[in-house]
């Protein structure tokens, strides 16, 4: 069975943006984490860990951030995930921009050392995650487009973006980090609070997330009545009644669904089970 870490961005003292509507980020993410692994329990054969749970909980007792990202990789190296998802809303200054992204590693930096955002084409140094992301994104972006949410790749021509983000380059297994909206556009917003938004964006990274691992999908187990009798899983009617009126339709379902059949001598008024 394959693993699945599920890392809700932010957390406790760190709300995250601060969404135009005065909602945090973290509240946000926790939503989407949580939607995203029930989905993910309910329909498939995979193990779904949370690297925290709910938006009021973190991993360091000190609040640091580098600490905390560590610890939230962590729980991947140390399940060997095969996947860790991170899940965020962006924010800027400009209330103009707006999108969803999706982020996989680079060791890239600037010339004085600070984070840089790339396009994952020729700039990503994360081999692991660029396949799985590439399956990933076309779905997603898909999703976004129908709530009026644009996609923002940096020019990439998959889709896939990069950065030296804390918890991607802490993970040894593949890890990606999605942007799902920006939260300070009023449009964004505005289709991410629709009551539909945050379960069909979980269903959709969650179908994405099962198309990329080749997971497993549980069976479909059909609605079985209180009382019934079940025969190589498979229900009896048992509420027939012969020609004569005798009440023998459970011992003639139970015997047929065994392979035998009943016999009924009127002369006797005896049931007889027969191979």
């Amino acid at each position: 069975m394959k693993t699945v870490v599920l890392d809700p961005g932010h957390g406790k003292r760190d709300p995250g943006r601060i969404a135009i509507d005065g909602i945090a980020e973290k509240v946000f993410n926790w939503k989407v984490c949580e939607a995203l692994g029930n989905y993910l329990r309910e329909h498939y054969l995979v193990k779904v860990i949370y690297t925290h749970e709910g938006p009021e909980t973190s991993l360091s007792p000190t609040d640091a951030l580098a600490d905390e990202l560590r610890r939230r990789a962590n729980k991947a190296n140390g399940s060997r995930a095969d996947l860790l998802v991170s899940i965020h809303h962006d924010g800027s200054d400009n209330l103009e921009v707006r999108g969803g992204s999706l982020w996989i590693w680079t060791k890239l930096l600037t010339p004085e050392g600070e984070l840089r955002w790339l396009p994952a084409a020729g700039n990503h140094t994360d081999p692991k995650t660029h396949p799985i992301a590439a399956q990933m994104v076309g779905p997603i972006r898909d999703l976004l487009a129908t709530y009026g949410i644009p996609w923002r790749s940096l020019g990439d021509p998959d889709g896939v973006s990069c950065a030296n983000f804390g918890v991607l380059s802490a993970t040894s297994g593949p890890a990606l980090l999605l942007e799902c909206m920006f939260g300070t556009s009023p449009q964004d917003v505005a289709a991410a609070r629709k009551p539909e938004f945050i379960p069909d964006l979980s269903r959709t990274i969650a179908e994405a997330i099962a198309k990329a691992l080749g997971l497993e999908a549980k069976e479909s187990i059909p609605a079985i009545p209180a009382g019934a009798i079940l025969v190589n899983g498979v229900p009896l009617q048992l509420d027939a009644r012969n020609e004569q009126g005798h009440t023998v339709g459970r011992l003639r379902a139970l015997a047929e669904a065994l392979g035998g059949k009943v016999r009924w001598d009127s002369e006797r008024r005896v049931m007889t089970v027969e191979n």
